[in-house]
């Protein structure tokens, strides 16, 4: 673990810590949300609303909601660790779950040796993709899904043998695990519940006489324990439900036309960045020749192994010639549901099978970046490779799996990593800004610090806005600027050098009827506790 770890944080060690994942935008945007879970450890704020986009209500739904990263980040925050520091640190932490969490599904449920679990642990601690995209935290929490996937393993062992007391325990405790993922971070719990239906549903088809058995012959007392097991997942899913529901029916979510650019195009399969060890010269030719538009570094990098993909699919082969035994059984399904779910999110000449997904399944049409599902689909991929490669190396003991499993590991290793937040210079200009004044209730940023690592147009909407999310939390003090996926339907802060910038802030705090508003200036980082006199004058 200690050697993953050190090989997928070696910028972050190198740097002692000083550069980090990330960047000054979305990064920052993250680490002002994990503040708000310290203000709530704390009793200065509610779970449910953020000290931004004030003074709306229910605003961490605008965002992931990074519910189990707030805890360990602010058990960090309590020793002393900046929130920069911190919220790195919770990365760690959650590479370390990763890694336990995948050796642990692998040896005790597939029932693999030691070693061949520890590869198929390094291999998911070290993916490729998840490496690449890592300047988007909240994807982090891909290492939930061999903790997920052990729990349900054992809910459905102990139901098979008719334990159902220790059944309705790892059936809650998935459920209430769940409940937790979707409050934090979305994608990859939506990502885990999708393809957990799907494996369900393909079992149920490919066997139906026996899931018709199965169901004829329950009986009561199994009836009650899944239906304590629901109840547990709607009462914990509450907070959730209750938070996101209404934002999304306001928001409308995403429109099919944004979401179709961001599914699966089929270079997109192996599509691992001009930074991987072994493949960075084949990426850019084969990204050169057949789209040449394509950014070296985009959404759409995500891409698993040439190498992994290979074995995957040899295995895939294997599989559906010949299975037996349970075991074999489960990892036919994972196979074969990490297939279908896979050609459901590919895009050929402008038609997906994603549209059906995007207009039937429940919360599809929150997903923007469908490509994403990539980075989830690691997980089933290297489950079922390595299985095939122990099963390969029991039955006939070569250097060949063993050549393999190095060149896995090899072909993970990335050169390039979204290192681009500067924690001493971030936090210089936190500590730069000097508390409000007393009379101030809420405030707005008046200039924004110069972004000479933005574009002007990227930089008008984020510097000056994240930078106050980070200041409200901070400093406890309510401001109506901010940005996320989503926003309030009459937020307009772009800009704050254009001429009526100051006009827009003055409408909106005469339609909210605020007082006591003060201004921000980035620049000077002064305070000006009347700023909007002169437009008062004026009227």
């Amino acid at each position: 673990m200690t050697v993953s770890l050190c090989l997928f944080f070696r910028w972050q060690i190198g740097s002692d810590f000083n550069l980090l994942f990330s960047d000054r935008t979305d990064g920052v945007i993250e680490i002002s949300i994990l503040e708000h879970w310290f203000n709530v450890v704390r009793g200065y704020a509610p779970w449910s609303t953020t000290f931004y986009f004030f003074p709306y209500r229910g605003t961490l739904a605008f965002n992931d909601g990074f519910f189990l990263y707030g805890l360990p980040y602010s058990l960090f925050r309590r020793f002393g660790a900046d929130p920069f520091l911190s919220s790195e640190l919770v990365n760690v932490v959650l590479r370390m779950v990763a890694f336990a969490a995948a050796q642990l599904f692998l040896r005790r449920s597939l029932g693999l040796g030691f070693l061949w679990s520890l590869l198929g642990a390094v291999l998911f601690t070290l993916s490729c993709n998840m490496a690449m995209r890592a300047n988007h935290e909240q994807l982090l929490s891909v290492g939930l899904v061999p903790l997920f996937a052990w729990l349900v393993w054992n809910a459905v062992a102990a139901f098979a043998a008719g334990t159902l007391r220790r059944f309705t325990l790892w059936a809650s405790l998935a459920a209430v695990l769940m409940s937790a993922w979707l409050l934090t971070a979305y994608y990859m719990a939506w990502f885990t519940l999708f393809f957990l239906c799907i494996f369900t549903l393909l079992g149920v088809l490919t066997n139906p006489r026996a899931a018709v058995l199965w169901v004829r012959g329950l009986t009561r007392p199994c009836w009650i324990s899944m239906a304590t097991v629901a109840a547990v997942f709607a009462v914990s899913a509450l907070p959730f439900l209750i938070l996101y529901l209404p934002k999304a029916g306001a928001s409308g979510m995403h429109p099919w036309s944004e979401v179709l650019q961001y599914t699966v195009h089929p270079l997109d399969l192996i599509h691992v960045g001009s930074g991987n060890l072994l493949y960075s010269r084949l990426d850019e030719l084969l990204n050169g020749f057949f789209r040449p538009d394509m950014p070296r570094y985009s959404e759409h990098t995500t891409g698993l192994t040439p190498l992994l993909v290979i074995v995957f699919g040899v295995a895939c082969a294997s599989l559906w010639t010949r299975r037996s035994g349970s075991r074999s059984r489960a990892i036919w399904l994972l196979a074969t549901t990490a297939v279908v779910t896979w050609l459901l999110t590919l895009r050929v000449h402008g038609w997906t099978l994603w549209a059906g997904v995007f207009d039937v399944v429940p919360g599809a049409k929150a997903l923007r970046v469908v490509v994403r599902y990539q980075i989830f689909l690691a997980a089933p991929v290297i489950a079922v490779a390595v299985a095939y490669l122990a099963r390969q190396y029991a039955s006939v003991p070569s250097p060949l799996p063993v050549i393999i499993a190095v060149m896995l590991v090899a072909e993970q290793v990335t050169l390039v990593q979204p290192i681009a937040l500067n924690r001493s210079n971030e936090m210089a200009r936190v500590l730069a800004v000097p508390p409000p004044p007393p009379e101030c209730r809420s405030f707005f940023v008046s200039h924004a610090r110069p972004w000479t690592d933005l574009s002007p147009d990227i930089g008008a909407i984020y510097s000056h806005n994240v930078d106050a999310m980070l200041l409200a939390e901070w400093f406890r003090l309510p401001t109506i600027n901010g940005f996320s996926t989503f926003r309030p339907t009459d937020w307009d802060f772009v800009g704050p050098e254009r001429p009526d910038y100051l006009q827009r802030v003055t409408s909106y705090v005469r339609a909210h009827g605020l007082e006591g508003v003060c201004a921000l200036d980035l620049v000077t980082n002064q305070w000006e506790s009347d700023p909007l006199r002169s437009a008062r004058q004026a009227e």
